[in-house]
């Protein structure tokens, strides 16, 4: 099996160490389809400091080529995702 693909990912702090937008696009071309994913979302910090995180990120999967317990989504999956993920780093 041969895959080759390529993952693009942009961010933007619009308040310094406290509010973080970004985007990403990934696509895989590969003997079993050309799978791809749209992702973006916003990080806030609300201490200023990476301690505490809160995440929401929207995803629009194509026939995900990866999936399971660590990501919200099943191999194959296509459609839309909204999540929301509060982080602490101790």
């Amino acid at each position: 099996m041969k895959d080759d693909g390529f993952l693009v990912q942009s961010s933007y702090m619009f308040i310094p160490k406290a509010l973080q937008l970004y985007a990403a696009y990934s696509k895989i071309f590969g003997n079993h389809g050309n799978p791809w994913e749209i992702a973006g979302g916003v990080n806030v910090y609300p201490w200023k400091n990476e301690v505490f995180r809160a995440n929401l990120e929207y995803l629009y999967l194509d026939r995900s080529p990866v999936g399971g317990l660590s990501v919200p989504y099943l191999v194959g999956s296509t459609g839309s995702i909204l999540q929301l993920n509060l982080l602490v780093n101790f």
